[in-house]
């Protein structure tokens, strides 16, 4: 039958492309730009079983999803915050809960994660404290939210190019650099106060070309770095898949569509995996609904 396993991450392997120019004719003449692409493939998958806190590492290939009921567990693990590691050799909690269990809801990682989802003065509170308790490198960075628009968002520069695979995006950039959560925090909140960029993402991505986005993003990165007196690099980046089409044309998977099902993964790219059925379909469900949850099987059937 299989041992029923938690999903606690897909790790993504990123392999740079080199560089491809953009040319833009507008008012002011024909400006230029360089991209950098990165592609993004699936790399393995993190596991860990319902009864050990011990992760380990799974082959991102055939996969089976769970029957319902799923149960979903608490987010914390033992993982540095400041650097990168192994996520396979992390220590999970093993607690049934939503989002962190009570004995670890006020943890570093808890209130990380609070400092940068909650629009609110405590938050910016917390930043200060985590800046406190250690430091590492973070990055303010735009991207082309759809429909002409731009949205900025913080993370740790180490995560950076992993990040944006997270999201369905055409291209990048970073704004600004610093060590301090609390600065990158209060940066994000004031562009998006000023509504030089949005907090919220497209909720329909759409393919765009690089000619209109980089002028995009390029005019949004300078016209905030006047304003907020920042050094903006002019540098431009991209995460593709081979498969990235999928997430952008094709209706997602819901939950009820996957479960009991033996898919093979085929991709990865915004966020979302692509799989491929038995019947040689493919379908792509966002990783938010698996992980964290026992939503997958694996051993012998």
């Amino acid at each position: 039958m299989g041992n029923r396993v938690i999903l606690r991450l897909v790790k993504k392997k990123l392999t740079p492309l080199g560089e491809v120019e953009v040319e833009y004719t507008g008012l002011f003449g024909r400006e230029s730009w360089r991209v950098e692409v990165y592609r993004v493939e699936p790399d393995y998958l993190v596991l860990q079983t319902p009864d050990k806190p011990n992760a380990f590492k799974g082959e991102a290939s055939i996969v089976r999803v769970a029957p319902p009921p799923w149960r979903r567990f608490c987010r914390w693990h033992d993982g540095p915050l400041w650097e990168k590691d192994e996520p396979w050799k992390r220590i999970y909690c093993v607690v049934e809960a939503e989002s962190y269990c009570r004995q670890h809801k006020r943890s570093l990682r808890a209130l990380y994660e609070f400092c940068l989802g909650t629009n609110s003065p405590n938050a910016l509170e917390l930043c200060k404290k985590i800046d406190s308790m250690g430091r590492t490198n973070y990055v303010v960075y735009l991207t082309d939210a759809g429909a002409g628009r731009v949205k900025v968002g913080v993370t740790r520069e180490f995560r950076f190019l992993e990040r944006l695979s997270e999201q369905a995006h055409n291209a990048a950039t970073m704004l600004h650099v610093t060590d301090s959560l609390y600065e990158a925090r209060r940066l994000e909140l004031e562009v998006s106060r000023r509504n030089l960029a949005s907090q919220v993402k497209s909720r329909k991505p759409k393919s765009v070309p690089l000619s209109k986005v980089a002028p995009l993003l390029a005019g949004a990165a300078e016209r905030i770095s006047r304003e907020m007196g920042l050094d903006w690099n002019g540098r431009l980046v991209r995460v593709v898949s081979d498969k990235q089409s999928i997430v952008l044309n094709a209706r997602e998977a819901k939950r009820d569509h996957v479960e009991g099902r033996k898919f093979r993964i085929v991709g990865y790219w915004g966020g979302h995996l692509i799989l491929e059925g038995e019947e040689g379909r493919i379908t792509h469900i966002s990783d938010r609904v698996l992980i964290h949850s026992d939503s997958l099987i694996v051993g012998e059937e």
